[in-house]
């Protein structure tokens, strides 16, 4: 579990609230799988998400960097972009769809 904390500002008052949410790895490697990845493709993006490069990704899964950027070739692939920017904004906008505020 993580806890993400978002600022929403209403409209058109510009009221602000903070939103805490729990967040679940599970539910969001469901997420990634749902949209076409593996698991291990899953893994990697969120791992990408969090701000991680590819060799700190290869340390924590146990892998080779080479391994981890051929799972990213291929994330980038499945959700068509062309960079891991891209690719962790898509997972983001997943994520996103998967919650209600």
């Amino acid at each position: 579990m993580r806890l993400v904390v978002n600022l929403a500002r209403r409209e058109p008052d510009g009221a602000c609230s903070l939103l805490l949410e729990e967040k679940s790895d599970t539910i969001l490697k469901t997420r990634l799988v749902s949209a076409g990845l593996t698991l291990r493709e899953a893994e990697v993006l969120l791992w990408v998400v969090r701000g991680k490069t590819s060799s700190e990704i290869a340390v924590i899964l146990d892998s080779k960097t080479a391994t981890v950027s051929k799972h990213l070739e291929h994330i980038y692939q499945k959700l068509g972009v062309e960079n891991r920017t891209a690719a962790a904004n898509a997972a983001s906008e997943l994520f996103a769809s998967t919650y209600c505020w």
